[in-house]
């Protein structure tokens, strides 16, 4: 009994291990990190949004809330055509 529990144990570590090994070489070949890819310009705090709202049916608003904590917030809005192109980034989490 003591055997067979010892022999699935060792099958299990050993699985394991041949899986992460296996892992590894998958992504060292494939010059991948082991990092979150975290993109320090999509946590910057000083400048959110855009925030595109509809006011009618010919003008479109934009707002970005900008400033922290010590020296206050406000609302940065700017008013655009609907027909017009408007150029903002955005960052997806």
């Amino acid at each position: 009994m003591k055997l067979r529990i010892i022999r699935y144990l060792k099958h299990i570590f050993i699985t394991l291990i041949t899986l992460l090994l296996i892992g590894i070489i998958i992504v060292v070949s494939l010059h991948g990190s082991m990092g979150y890819g975290t993109n320090e310009l999509s946590t910057n705090l000083q400048n959110e949004g855009p925030y595109v709202f509809y006011q009618n049916d010919s003008i479109v608003n934009v707002n970005y809330i900008k400033g922290n904590k010590t020296d206050g917030f406000y609302l940065n809005k700017k008013e655009y055509k609907t027909d017009d192109d408007i150029k903002a980034v955005v960052f997806f989490h």
